[in-house]
């Protein structure tokens, strides 16, 4: 195992701790990955292409396709596996104690945050993916419209209670009007 591999599964093992939502809300932090290690806007084009046409998560195709594409076979199974592990261990853990504490407050309340964060995520990949900027070093004006896209949308879920379901299709309308 050389240095790369590490560093392919210690990245994706990041992502797979802390990325929530699915494939779409955990792309911004999979392009910030694929950036540090060299991606272009070319490949990561092609990230998006290649994860959403292969069968299965896009989180895990996109690590597959970037352990591949840096590092062969090897590369694939340590990013495949950094992506998975993670998920896989805090879900069984969490299992148990959602069960046991499943009418806790904070339990609920927690879950009742991350839905509008989640939906705020993976507006910021719709604007990310629409306009063609996938990833761009060093813009400040790219992250301030992500960062207001992400607001909005987690104000808009909390102050008037919809269900977040309302808000992607609200995000889906948006798209369509914008992407013609």
């Amino acid at each position: 195992m050389n240095r790369l591999t590490i560093q392919l599964f210690l990245s994706f093992a990041k992502i797979g701790a802390l990325g929530f939502g699915g494939g779409l809300a955990m792309l911004p932090i999979i392009f910030a990955v694929a950036d540090t290690l060299g991606f272009n806007n070319e490949q990561m084009t092609d990230l998006v292409v290649i994860s959403q046409i292969t069968p299965g998560p896009l989180s895990v195709n996109a690590a597959t396709y970037i352990g591949f594409s840096l590092s062969g076979f090897l590369g694939a199974s340590m990013a495949t596996l950094g992506v998975s592990v993670p998920s896989f261990i805090m879900v069984l853990m969490l299992s148990t104690l959602l069960k046991r504490y499943s009418e806790s407050l904070i339990i609920k309340k927690t879950l009742v945050t991350i839905r509008p964060v989640t939906i705020g995520l993976v507006f910021v990949a719709a604007y990310l993916i629409g306009y063609g900027h996938i990833f761009i070093s060093g813009e400040t004006q790219i992250m301030a419209i992500e960062f207001l896209i992400l607001a909005g949308s987690y104000i808009g879920c909390r102050a008037t209670k919809l269900n977040p379901i309302f808000m992607i299709m609200a995000g889906a309308v948006i798209g369509a009007i914008f992407l013609r």
